[in-house]
């Protein structure tokens, strides 16, 4: 929907205007329909709009009176039920018909505890009293939305990206974290960044800073917290019928709330089952939506099953057509504006010019089915029951990459001597909150076998999934498209994490999916289809947006001479050769992409520089590009 940025400045002294809006500056893509920077003496607030309810000036922001302000980012999907109450015991006047609104007088008049029990959507907000002179700082249940902050020079700078807090600190590499950054921890963490210093807001966390700088963090959700038994056994107890309407009536409730706005909105689709089920309960409900999907040509293209889908629902579909070199064209530009290297997510890159095409149609917002596969089981790995670990120790990761460099041991050891504690301090982290979901689980009284399969929607939902909504978050608002996710409606998080594995996964006499043979995912959610699409859809094998990659490029030691990671390991060039004639081309690509994330944020080159060193110094398998090729 927008970004959010500002200063609040401890022991009384004035935020800095000009800092705060070049801050802002960094976030026009996030909203492009209004700026605003406000000073409040010792807080200084930044927005930039981008207005999906309420395009009058009534929905401009930052929200203030005399006591208190707001700048927030993101969408409440039961507002106008929250209004109503507002209205009814407080005698407010609404000026405006936007959620903001009703949020900032929720704050003021139910408080921010019970305001964060009330509401129901994806969020970031700063909220200020002047009266107790305390700046609130909160993020949503998942971290949907983003929020990042720093304390610097007695204050606390934050923002909805990174790039934007960057603009006015200097940064030093968190050097764990660009280790771990490698097998995508960057995008996984919820609460590090690849800068030291610089920190994400941990989803479902409230941090409070007063005038005197003091510092309080309340968790006050944890996907744990989801876990009810009456609920389990409740739905343990229902019919195979029984629960597909529970959750049938669910997901209609949850998409229904997802159309509201005043502006367009369309739908990613892929044709597999979760996007195509997202779409059909739109058009249900009388949406007016036009899908959109990537056609990855050649190998990778699964096109043919969007198309289908728009055949059966009765849609348009929009297509970009994703050829091979586009990956190498469009590479670093998507690595500026994802803030973090494309590593485990290379679809970040087609996704990005599929939000272009939305927003050149006129599109703000589009629904899109992220948070299935976490809630339902729908990745075959966990289908099949074999559970590797979900993070691999980074260290160990890192320790295989140089363990037969010739001569890289004693850089190897001064690096392990100096972060392995921290490396190892981010594993027991992961494994903590495991044993947590396990804990919580357990007292579901389910056999053993299960506890794992009940407790792994859970996990994912603080690692897989936390690193999709950066991706789409990101990759989103770089083209100013707000994503929508039905499948992470409250309602249906609650639903899916106490919901008996028969319903997720369900024993078949048909052979199916070779990864798991006589097993099908996502039982739950296929037959939520039955009623509306063909069976070759509902059906349809779950497979992971496939796309031509950065490994797919031939990648040389000339790439990484005097670049960021030859600088950050300490490889003379003869290592560097070794390590690119002995390393396999998946890992090698991941290593170019955290090269070019640092060219850009440490060593801060433009985008066409590292751009046209990439063209120069990379060649694609298929063809040589230009990288002066318009995206859209």
């Amino acid at each position: 929907m927008c970004g959010i940025a500002g200063q609040f400045s401890f022991h009384n002294q004035v935020a800095d205007l000009q800092t705060v809006s070049n801050m802002a500056s960094a976030l026009h893509h996030r909203g492009p329909d209004h700026q605003a920077v406000k000073s409040f003496g010792a807080l200084c607030l930044a927005h930039t709009r981008l207005s999906l309810l309420d395009f009058s000036e009534n929905g401009h922001q930052p929200f203030y009176n005399n006591r208190y302000s707001l700048v927030y980012n993101g969408e409440i999907y039961n507002f106008k039920k929250i209004r109503k109450e507002i209205e009814l015991n407080f005698n407010i006047n609404f000026l405006s018909s936007t959620d903001t609104e009703v949020l900032f007088y929720s704050l003021i008049y139910f408080g921010v505890e019970k305001t964060l029990e009330k509401i129901e959507g994806m969020y970031s907000f700063a909220f200020f009293d002047n009266e107790i002179n305390k700046l609130y700082l909160v993020r949503d249940r998942l971290g949907i939305k983003p929020l990042f902050y720093t304390i610097k020079n007695d204050s606390v700078l934050f923002s909805s990206e990174l790039k934007s807090i960057k603009n006015v600190v200097d940064v030093k590499v968190d050097h764990p974290m660009v280790i771990a950054g490698l097998s995508g921890h960057a995008e996984r963490s919820r609460s590090r960044t690849l800068f030291k210093g610089i920190k994400q807001l941990t989803p479902g966390t409230t941090m409070v800073f007063d005038a005197a700088g003091n510092v309080e963090s309340n968790v006050w959700f944890h996907p744990a917290d989801l876990v009810d038994l009456a609920y389990y056994n409740e739905l343990d107890r229902l019919s195979d019928h029984e629960v597909s309407n529970e959750f049938a009536s669910l997901f209609t409730n949850s998409v229904e709330k997802m159309l509201v706005a005043d502006a367009s909105i369309g739908a990613f689709v892929s044709g597999g089952i979760d996007s195509s089920l997202i779409a059909m309960e739109a058009k249900k409900l009388g949406a007016k939506l036009q899908a959109y999907s990537v056609n990855v040509t050649g190998r990778h293209s699964e096109i043919e099953y969007a198309k289908k889908l728009v055949g059966e629902i009765g849609t348009q579909l929009h297509i970009y057509n994703f050829e091979p070199e586009m990956f190498l064209r469009d590479w670093v530009k998507t690595t500026w504006f994802n803030d973090a290297p494309v590593t485990i997510n290379p679809h970040a890159v087609p996704f990005g010019n599929l939000t272009a095409l939305a927003y050149k149609n006129g599109e703000k917002a589009v629904l899109t089915g992220e948070g299935a596969d976490e809630l339902f089981l729908g990745y075959p790995v966990h289908v099949r029951a074999a559970f590797d670990q979900a993070i691999n120790s980074p260290w160990n990761w890192f320790n295989r990459l140089y363990s037969k460099i010739p001569g890289s041991q004693s850089q190897q050891q001064a690096i392990k001597n100096k972060y392995l504690s921290q490396l190892n301090d981010m594993q027991l982290d992961y494994e903590q909150l495991e044993d947590e979901y396990k804990i919580n689980q357990s007292v579901l009284a389910l056999p053993k076998s299960q506890h794992r399969l009940q407790a792994q929607s859970l996990k994912l939902l603080t690692t897989t999934l936390h690193a999709l909504l950066w991706r789409n978050d990101r990759m989103g608002m770089m083209n100013s498209i707000e994503s929508r996710f039905p499948f992470l409606d409250e309602s249906i998080l609650k639903f899916a994490a106490n919901l008996p594995v028969k319903h997720k996964i369900r024993r078949s006499w048909k052979f199916g999916d070779i990864r798991h043979p006589f097993h099908i995912s996502k039982h739950i959610v296929r037959q939520a289809g039955i009623q509306g699409l063909s069976e070759e859809l509902v059906k349809r094998k779950k497979y992971a947006f496939r796309v031509h990659t950065q490994s797919e490029n031939s990648i040389n030691a000339d790439f990484f001479k005097n670049g960021f990671w030859q600088e950050f390991v300490g490889l003379s060039n003869k290592q560097l050769e070794f390590m690119c004639e002995n390393t396999s081309s998946y890992t090698l690509g991941n290593i170019a992409s955290m090269d070019i994330w640092g060219r850009l944020n440490i060593h801060n080159e433009s985008i066409e520089d590292v751009s046209g060193f990439v063209a120069k110094n990379m060649m694609t398998e298929l063809s040589k590009i230009k990288i002066s090729d318009n995206p859209n």
